[in-house]
């Protein structure tokens, strides 16, 4: 008789273990069904959202109502702050040098890690991502290494130098930066900052002329007064 709580406690236990991998699979399966349009846009924009909003995007029936959450939210101003010239690489899934951070978040989703280091005279944020390849293919970014997914399936690492506010640089891993990417990108820091020396206000030509028509009238009076005497 007590051995009847116990057994059905593990069987409940069983059941959640299952079910949880289960809702997961759902959601990407529900995605991959969505219009195109629809699909591109979630999966952009799906790493900002939390778990029961993008369930909850997901049971809408129609495009204009899936917008009409999304303008609500506030993350359909994201999706259209995507500046034309990317928007293809953002949809294609395509990292490229240019990119703003929300455009390489949008794109590749969040980084597994992100350094900060120094070239010359600049700070480099360099932010880091783990993909291995699907039967298909397919580049899949993964927050781990050790994704079951990823398991003997090619796997590699790719790294995205970021400064001043965009792309410099993607490397995958083993490949070295190269700073000339930066040459013309260089903002000082603090210290380095040297001041201008004030450049001299040239003479104006009126000036000139006044001055000479002043000495003219001067000696034309003195001249007069000479006479009269």
């Amino acid at each position: 008789m007590r051995t009847r709580p116990l057994t059905l406690m593990l069987c409940l236990a069983l059941v959640c273990a299952v079910a949880l991998p289960a809702a997961a699979l759902n959601v990407d399966k529900a995605i991959k069904k969505l219009p195109e349009e629809d699909r591109q846009m979630i999966l952009a924009l799906k790493i900002y959202m939390a778990e029961d909003e993008l369930e909850a995007y997901l049971t809408l029936g129609d495009h204009d109502a899936r917008v009409s959450f999304l303008d609500e939210t506030g993350y359909l101003r994201k999706w259209n702050r995507i500046r034309e010239e990317y928007m293809p690489h953002v949809v294609k899934r395509q990292v490229v040098k240019g990119m703003n951070k929300d455009e390489l978040w949008m794109t590749w989703g969040k980084p597994v890690q992100v350094r900060q280091t120094f070239y010359e005279k600049a700070y480099v944020d360099i932010y880091t991502y783990f993909f291995y390849e699907d039967r298909k293919g397919n580049a899949i970014p993964t927050p781990d290494r050790d994704d079951p997914k990823s398991y003997n399936r090619p796997q590699w690492e790719m790294n995205v130098y970021f400064h001043n506010d965009k792309v410099v640089s993607i490397l995958e891993e083993g490949e070295l930066f190269n700073p000339q990417d930066l040459s013309n990108q260089f903002q000082p820091l603090p210290d380095a900052v040297e001041k201008p020396e004030p450049i001299p206000e040239p003479e104006t030509e009126a000036g000139t002329e006044a001055g000479t028509e002043s000495e003219t009238e001067s000696g034309t009076e003195s001249e007069t007064e000479t006479e009269s005497e």
